[in-house]
């Protein structure tokens, strides 16, 4: 359709491109990004910073660099990938906060939640 062909063909790594890649769930105590779920109060507690001091969506990316702010929800406040809200925790590590007991494959219910797909894919 026109609409898939419009989007296949928008950039995808400038800020907040792909923003929808992501949700807030549990009332803030979780993050769905792309098919799982981060445990953003238990990762927050491991480093001992404040949760709302960072951009989650852009630190727990598997994209480099400035191509992370693709999935930052607020680009506009939370600014370029120098700011603080995109700089790393201290003793910050992306794969250990990627696996159990912080994140873990997103259920039928979640992924619902956050708007995809049985199939896991963003829906058009």
């Amino acid at each position: 359709s026109d609409k898939r062909k419009l989007q296949s063909t928008a950039p995808t790594d400038t800020p907040g491109a792909k923003a929808s890649y992501s949700k807030v769930l549990d009332k803030g105590k979780s993050l769905f990004l792309a098919g799982r779920v981060y445990d953003l109060e238990s990762i927050a507690k491991k480093f001992n910073v404040k949760q709302a001091d960072y951009c989650w969506p852009v630190l727990l990316s598997t994209k480099p660099g400035a191509q992370a702010l693709a999935l930052c929800p607020d680009h506009t406040n939370h600014g370029g990938i120098k700011s603080s809200f995109h700089k790393c925790p201290p003793q910050f590590n992306r794969a250990t906060v990627s696996a159990a007991p912080y994140a873990k494959p997103a259920t039928a219910a979640q992924c619902k939640e956050a708007g995809w797909g049985s199939d896991k894919r963003v829906k058009p």
